[in-house]
């Protein structure tokens, strides 16, 4: 059985994992002055930088410390009340992981797997997954692919590298869980502290002739959960091919790698690369042009708020 300092020492190293809820647990119940500003110090890292850097720390102290301000972290991260900088948020403290991952104990890589639900089986030094297992893990898109696969009796060998590629995404996912949290369930001291937190400065692209359409960007930087059919046909083909002038290919793929983002919120969705070209293409025979912002508030009543 592991001691308290090695449950803690797992934890803080990994604050969205099942060990840490002991850890959070003891945590006082009231608003703490030190943990909020350590939290808001934490979002501001994932906000500003793609891969905020993991430091290792000695003091038992500073490490609980890091485990309850990830707590504080996620709570601001809603308060915010902006999916864009959410998403920045979730896909910072994935990567905070994966960099622990890339040298990690082989005993803690197999303790994370198990309690993210990753069926591994460990022979010697490999690292292996049943053939169907590894397919529902492996994230779509990358470059874990059957090809390269080490397959052998149903078995899919990984390297440490692969094995951590895995549980990354899968820690991107538990990170992502029950996020956002509900303005309803927070304190009112977190709300406010929030309007404090520094957010990172957007860079809004301007279109043709000058015009900027900083809600359809904004659209594409914040992956949504439903009318995704008609936010490619009436939206991003019209807007990529007839305003930003793009080649079809190339918006069909900046559409294509946003679709994927929003199957992250929910995958139920019948937007296939067949249904994106098509409308590409179409926008282009047609020379459509994007819905006005007006009709678009109205398609997204109730989904997200798209500004002007």
């Amino acid at each position: 059985m592991d001691s308290e300092a090695e449950k803690l020492d797992f934890s803080y190293r990994y604050p969205f994992s099942k060990t840490a809820i002991g850890v959070i647990s003891s945590a006082p119940s009231r608003i703490e002055e030190r943990y909020l500003k350590l939290g808001r110090i934490r979002l501001e890292e994932d906000l500003h930088k793609k891969a905020p850097i993991f430091e290792e720390v000695r003091l038992e102290e500073i490490k609980r410390a890091i485990v309850i301000s990830y707590v504080y972290s996620r709570m601001l991260a809603s308060a915010l009340n902006d999916r864009y900088l959410l998403n920045l948020y979730i896909n910072a403290e994935s990567n905070r992981a994966k960099s622990i991952l890339s040298s990690e104990k082989m005993q803690n890589l197999l303790r994370l797997s198990e309690e993210l639900g990753i069926p591994i089986l460990h022979e010697g030094d490999a690292f292996a997954m049943r053939f169907e297992d590894f397919l529902m893990n492996k994230r779509k898109g990358s470059a874990q692919s059957l090809v390269n696969a080490n397959l052998h009796k149903g078995k899919v060998y990984l390297s440490a590298a692969e094995l951590s590629e895995i549980i990354a995404e899968s820690a991107r996912k538990r990170i992502a869980a029950n996020l956002p949290i509900s303005a309803k369930n927070m304190p009112k001291e977190i709300i406010e502290y929030a309007k404090g937190v520094k957010r990172p400065v957007r860079k809004v692209r301007a279109a043709s002739g000058g015009k900027v359409y900083r809600w359809i960007e904004k659209i594409l930087a914040t992956p949504i959960h439903d009318v995704r059919h008609r936010t490619v046909n009436l939206i991003l083909a019209p807007y990529l091919i007839n305003v930003r002038n793009m080649p079809e290919s190339d918006a069909a793929k900046i559409i294509s790698e946003y679709i994927e983002r929003c199957k992250e919120l929910n995958p139920d969705t019948n937007v296939n690369q067949a249904y994106i070209n098509y409308q590409c293409r179409y926008a282009k025979e047609k020379g459509m042009k994007p819905l006005s912002l007006k009709r678009a508030k109205e398609l997204y009543a109730g989904t997200i708020e798209i500004g002007e």
